[in-house]
């Protein structure tokens, strides 16, 4: 009989041998499935035959394994799919969770001391535009908006810098928080801080505050250099409840948070006490920005600092971009001229950034003469370039001169007994932490030697191992490789003109090639950089170590012939 279904010839009635349709007369009348594939009575094994045709008594054995497998994917996979989703749900909010508790944590450091409150009654009449949103919550406090991006968020604050970290404008528990005002910022009708301090979270979604970030890798090569975000963005958009403010970006600075990384710059001052104080607030500022715009600033001006925390090295090194900005003045034009926005080559950085970017700061190179208008440098009494001495006892002997180097600081270490606590560490030094000094002032640093028995440290310590009057000392050499290099290079040493080996360096990785030499006498150490491709020599530069020195003195020098054999 032939299936109407498939087409084929069935040798009897019933159901058809091949595609397992019901038999009836000339046409079909019901299909029948029997997904039971256990029946195994005829002896065979169950073994998937695909190439097997249904019997008459419905499927074959090979398309109801198949069915049943089909049956257990449609169920498995579903669930398969919303494990994984959900793994990966609470890995993110895990990350989530752990950065924002340890921006708060950071917050916390900021509000330690004890002060009275700034929050006061507020007027329940804010901008028309607002008064939905003040009825939704009365802690608001003003609205942010960065036009080309996704800031746009109602500003909140309360009496404490912590509740905003975890719950969001409608007061509900949130990882992402919410963008709000420090507590001791004033917002009254007629009154605000010199300096008001916003903090947002820089989640991993997108929101918040995450794209301040970009202020500062669109400065410092990571993504381009073209200043691109900056260019796009030189305006903000800040109101309180009674005013309508624009903001423009002068500054943006990546900001440590842990002293055992380096200096940790303090943004947070809300009012200056006098012309001095701001004027030292805004040169430091600038020092340690990664740009420099057209923008002057001048006493009285308001300014805007937004924190989001960000992390760019590794999340143990807990860092911040702050970026900064000043209200733009009564019958001022909100307008910016971007294209004489510029990248500061002398960026003051704390110790880590300097090791990962290889730079060492050389003095101020802003020019406050003509941008910082309220500022008079010979009324102030102080250099056209100064600078501030950093705390350096504590850190170790390497750090320390680091520190004072990117002070623009001369340093002359010396070394005296001490315990074995402080052994390699800095003891004391000459000048006090955070006088003002000009560029170039030389501090001495005294260096602990414990009891004067041979040098164990575990750390980089470049302080003499003392065993007899001609025992070798160690330094350390820095050198920083040209930005226009990327990719691989052979990288051959040499000490006084003889190869001593080569490795393989990537300078699109790292910038910074440090070697630990000892010695002693005077010797010239050497490297040349070979183009892995062309074999071309593209780079070479030398040190000349003066190991009878103490401790040993270090030199650029020129490179004398040098021979591979």
């Amino acid at each position: 009989m032939k299936c109407t279904s498939c087409g084929e010839n069935n040798s009897a009635g019933g159901f058809c041998e091949y595609c397992g349709a019901k038999l009836e007369g000339d046409g079909i009348t019901a299909v029948e499935v029997d997904v039971d594939v256990d029946d195994d009575s005829d002896g065979e094994d169950s073994e998937v035959d695909f190439n097997k045709p249904m019997t008459g008594r419905g499927l074959s054995r090979g398309m109801k394994l198949i069915i049943r497998v089909a049956v257990v994917c449609a169920l498995v996979i579903p669930i398969a799919v919303f494990t994984i989703n959900l793994i990966a749900k609470v890995s993110k909010e895990q990350k989530v969770s752990e950065m924002n508790n340890r921006f708060g944590s950071e917050i916390e450091r900021d509000v330690h001391v004890p002060v009275d409150t700034r929050i006061q009654d507020r007027e329940s009449n804010p901008l028309p535009d607002y008064n939905a949103l003040y009825a939704q919550n009365n802690d608001m406090v003003g609205y942010i908006r960065i036009g080309n991006t996704r800031v746009d968020y109602p500003v909140l604050q309360t009496d404490n810098n912590e509740y905003y970290l975890g719950h969001d404008f409608d007061r509900q528990p949130s990882e992402g928080g919410a963008i709000f005002a420090d507590y001791r910022n004033r917002f009254e009708e007629s009154v605000l801080s010199d300096n008001t301090i916003l903090y947002g979270q820089n989640g991993t979604t997108g929101v918040y505050f995450s794209e301040l970030s970009n202020y500062y890798t669109t400065t410092t090569g990571i993504r381009d250099i073209n200043l691109s975000f900056y260019k796009s963005n030189p305006v903000i958009s800040f109101d309180t409840l009674y005013e309508r403010m624009e903001w423009k970006v002068f500054a943006c600075v990546l900001v440590n948070t842990q002293e055992q990384h380096g200096e940790v710059f303090d943004y947070s001052k809300r009012d200056f006490a006098n012309e001095d104080e701001f004027h030292n607030f805004i040169l430091g500022v600038m020092d340690r920005s990664v740009l420099f715009t057209d923008i002057d600033i001048e006493y009285g001006d308001k300014v805007l600092t937004l924190v989001t925390p960000y992390y760019p090295f590794s999340r143990d090194i807990e860092t911040r971009v702050v970026v900064f900005a000043r209200q733009v003045r009564a019958g001022e034009s909100s307008s910016v001229d971007t294209a004489k926005a510029t990248h500061n080559s002398e960026v003051l950085r704390f110790t880590e950034e300097s090791r990962r970017f290889g730079s060492t700061w050389n003095g101020r190179v802003w020019n406050y003469a003509l941008y910082l208008t309220s500022y008079d440098s010979s009324s102030s009494g102080q250099n056209s370039s100064m600078t501030t001495v950093p705390d350096l006892v504590g850190r170790w002997e390497v750090d320390a001169w680091e520190t004072a180097n990117q002070r623009g600081l001369s340093v002359d270490i010396r070394y005296e007994i001490s315990s074995e606590e402080m052994r390699g560490k800095v003891v004391r030094q000459s000048h006090p932490a955070n006088a003002e000094v000009a560029v170039n002032t030389v501090v001495e640093v005294f260096v602990g030697m414990g009891d004067g028995s041979p040098c164990r440290c575990t750390v980089p310590c470049a302080h003499p191992v003392i065993t007899t009057p001609a025992s070798t000392r160690t330094a350390e050499l820095t050198f920083s490789t040209p930005q226009n290099m990327t990719g691989e290079y052979q990288l051959d040493y040499f000490v006084n003109g003889r190869f001593t080996e080569t490795k393989v360096f990537n300078v699109s990785m790292q910038r910074v090639i440090r070697w630990e030499v000892d010695g002693a006498g005077v010797r010239q150490y050497a490297l040349v950089m070979l183009n892995k491709s062309t074999g071309n020599e593209e780079w070479s530069y030398a040190y000349e170590v003066d190991f009878n020195a103490h401790p040993p003195t270090i030199r650029p020098t020129e490179i004398m012939g040098l021979a591979y054999d």
